[in-house]
């Protein structure tokens, strides 16, 4: 099975409901959603140690800004 990944652009950040969001199938294609937030580097490597759900249990807890692509990044002392 082929797999792509399209972009589209100009459109207004949101999150999905509660993560779930229903694919499309069009024969012969199925269609899923992806969302992606930008994080930082050493955000990556505390997504390594912690995983990424207990990652967005933090950003959740400290009511990071995802959409705030200036934003600081969240410090891995003291967060968990």
């Amino acid at each position: 099975m082929e797999t792509r990944v399209e972009r589209c652009a100009c459109v207004p950040a949101f999150f999905w409901r509660e993560g779930k969001f229903a694919g499309l199938q069009l024969p012969p294609l199925a269609i899923n959603w992806l969302q992606c937030i930008a994080i930082h580097d050493s955000e990556r490597r505390l997504i390594e140690q912690i995983g990424a759900d207990a990652f967005d249990d933090l950003l959740q807890r400290h009511e990071v800004d995802v959409f705030d692509i200036d934003r600081v990044a969240l410090p891995a002392l003291g967060a968990a």
